[in-house]
């Protein structure tokens, strides 16, 4: 993986540098931290039977404090105003929710391609945002805006299951509080589990081509607090032109 590539570049580099201690440290820092990478991805990769963890992304050469900065940092531009809020708060998914077959908003025209924030980017400014916004709470309420349009959600993503996240369907977060803002663009069922579809704002190079899964029918904030704020434009940002899957 790119650690592994960087300490053979550094190995390289310390027998032609005059600072060739200051490059062995540098080599053994980076030894050491591919092994607690790789064990953090493996415990990963044990914890969610459904799911695929990778130090191979963009921010294997952050510290985890150095990962929840940028994420923090790109959430803390301002906000867009949210002005209505919805009548109903359904926390769980009825019957009828849990056996419908779903729907996949990113496969229509009205979908931007996935983009990259970089390090200086707000992730508030890469959502869908038309008219005036209305709040909902709970994974029903979710559900429900996504059968007419992509909905805002804001997530607890500064953590290694975000970072380190490569394929399949998140079964758990560490639980800490939202810190980075996407879209979720669908629902519907991956390899027999039930999921929420999120796109994200880290480029294609990240998780599935720029998107994630995250378990659906955890109830109460949703899984990595995606049900705790959502909220949907009004009037529509497009209509829908597939039938349910």
């Amino acid at each position: 993986n790119i650690v592994k590539v960087l300490a053979v570049l550094c190995v390289l580099c310390s027998s032609r540098n005059p600072r060739a201690r200051d490059n062995n440290n540098w080599r053994l820092w980076l030894t050491e931290y591919d092994h607690k990478l790789t064990d953090i991805v493996d415990d990963l990769n044990k914890q969610h039977s459904g799911a695929v963890f990778s130090t191979d992304n963009q921010f294997a050469l952050m510290t985890e404090d150095e990962f929840a900065a940028f994420v923090k940092g790109s959430f803390q531009h301002e906000a867009p105003k949210r002005q209505l809020r919805g009548d109903n708060v359904q926390l769980t998914l009825t019957q009828a929710q849990q056996e419908a077959t779903g729907v996949d908003w990113s496969t229509t025209k009205c979908m931007s391609p996935v983009r990259n924030q970089g390090s200086c980017g707000s992730c508030w400014s890469f959502l869908v945002n038309v008219g005036q916004t209305v709040d909902i709470q709970g994974e029903s309420a979710l559900q429900s805006a996504l059968d007419k349009q992509p909905v805002t959600v804001v997530v607890e993503s500064g953590n290694n299951v975000w970072r380190n996240y490569k394929s399949g369907v998140v079964q758990s977060c560490p639980g800490a509080q939202s810190d980075h803002a996407v879209i979720a663009v669908g629902y519907g069922t991956k390899d027999g589990q039930q999921h929420f579809k999120i796109k994200n704002s880290w480029g294609t190079g990240w998780g599935e081509q720029g998107y994630m899964y995250l378990k659906r029918g955890v109830g109460g904030k949703g899984m990595c607090n995606m049900a705790e704020m959502p909220a949907y434009s009004i009037p529509l940002p497009c209509k829908r032109s597939f039938g349910r899957r």
